[in-house]
């Protein structure tokens, strides 16, 4: 969630990990860490002379971050074009990717680091850095249009953005050594889209035009529309889209101040019909805590317009599917995620600095289970909580070599490594 240009408070920018068990924060002074349930500050870093941090992403729950300075405020050597990657631990930047052009996402999964700036997205491999794959796209991009599935138990990974077309969708499907092995087009809307969001396991993926009336769902092997849910009838904008540790609902925020949550029936069979591996699910996803639908379910919880036997007339209208569940937040900006503790809880984060933990139950009923604030001014770390943080273990693969430095991509390169 990028707020550095509708700025309320001195958050830059705001970001779930890949798996929603933290949350990190990009300010003018540096960035903050949190845990998003329950929640707690349990980093915080700020950096001298940094000038703000106008896009910042964690890699899963480790001390390895990798931000970008704000287009606004360059200083220290934290510029809009480049990437630096900081270990937390070491307190020290251990690998740079500068670019020609502004840095307008950063993705990170077990194998890659993803990078877009307008009109091209990087693939590079985590072991070196060396540039794997690149991708040519229309227009400028932004953090909506870039997004990657977690590797499933193949080291197979999928990353969806723009096409070069209106309306269309690209996604290429990648192998554990982030070799491209096929790609595949969808035409998903009429008019220009504006969200991207694949699900965990890159089998199904969702996606929003400007419109922001209509969230489509579609296999990512075959293509194939499955689901068309009806956010609204006036047009919003969309600012996230997010998935159901097992892709049972997704949750959506738009600026009409409210957060949808629609049921994806039977997403476990539409999954297994595309032939690609599921992702092992972590194990708190696997309960609930008397909360939305414990299994998969083929009949839909969402909900039929009151109109829908006037369907024949305006079908795209009253036979649409609605939210199984909608509640109501502030008018700010926000992003959504599931809880990982409990995926029957949805948290939000807005641009003025709060956080909400919303609990839905198997009716659809929203209820308001925690409010905080993790602007600086309420963001105070203790040593009991900083003590209390094990941050995992950065894996080995993710060594950034010294030997490949140079990478293979000529817009890109890595200006320095500290790993041996």
């Amino acid at each position: 969630m990028e707020l550095k240009d509708t700025q309320l408070n001195q958050i830059f920018y705001v970001s779930f990990n890949q798996d929603a068990t933290c949350f990190v924060c990009g300010t003018a002074a540096g960035f903050r860490v949190f845990n998003t349930d329950p929640f707690k500050l349990v980093a915080r870093r700020d950096m001298e002379g940094c000038g703000g941090l106008g896009l910042v992403c964690m890699f899963w729950r480790t001390n390895l971050t990798s931000f970008v300075g704000s287009a606004t405020q360059v200083a220290a050597g934290y510029e809009p074009r480049k990437v630096v990657m900081w270990d937390d631990a070491e307190q020290r930047v251990v690998a740079e990717l500068q670019y020609p052009r502004i840095v307008r996402a950063v993705r990170m999964t077990q194998a890659a680091v993803v990078v877009a700036i307008d009109r091209r997205i990087f693939i590079h491999r985590c072991k070196d850095l060396a540039t794997a794959d690149h991708i040519d796209t229309i227009d400028a991009n932004c953090p909506a249009l870039v997004s990657t599935s977690l590797e499933n138990d193949q080291g197979r990974m999928v990353l969806s953005c723009r096409g070069m077309q209106t309306g269309e969708v690209l996604l290429a499907f990648y192998d554990s050594a982030v070799n491209r092995v096929r790609s595949k087009i969808i035409t998903a809307h009429d008019t220009t889209v504006v969200h991207l969001s694949l699900a965990p396991d890159g089998q199904l993926i969702a996606t929003a035009s400007d419109k922001g009336t209509i969230i489509r769902v579609f296999n990512t092997t075959s293509g194939q529309l499955l689901y068309r849910f009806r956010r609204g009838a006036d047009r919003a904008e969309i600012y996230s889209i997010s998935w159901h540790p097992q892709c049972h609902f997704l949750a959506v925020t738009s600026d009409k101040s409210t957060v949808h949550v629609f049921h994806v029936p039977d997403a476990g069979g539409a999954r297994q019909s595309s032939g690609f591996p599921a992702v092992p699910l972590p194990a708190s996803s696997q309960s609930f805590t008397g909360g939305m639908c414990p299994e998969p379910s083929r009949v839909s919880l969402n909900k039929l317009h009151p109109l829908k036997f006037l369907g024949s007339l305006v079908p795209g209208y009253f036979f649409s599917e609605w939210s199984f569940a909608k509640f109501s937040v502030p008018d700010f900006t926000c992003i959504c995620a599931f809880s990982p503790r409990d995926p029957a809880c949805i948290i939000t984060l807005c641009a003025d600095g709060q956080y909400f933990k919303t609990h839905i139950d198997a009716s659809g009923k929203a209820v308001s289970k925690a409010r905080y604030r993790f602007d600086d001014q309420h963001a105070t770390l203790n040593a009991e909580d900083f003590a209390s943080f094990a941050p995992d273990a950065i894996p080995a693969a993710v060594s950034f070599n010294e030997g490949s430095r140079a990478g293979s991509a000529r817009e890109s390169r890595q200006t320095q490594s500290f790993f041996g």
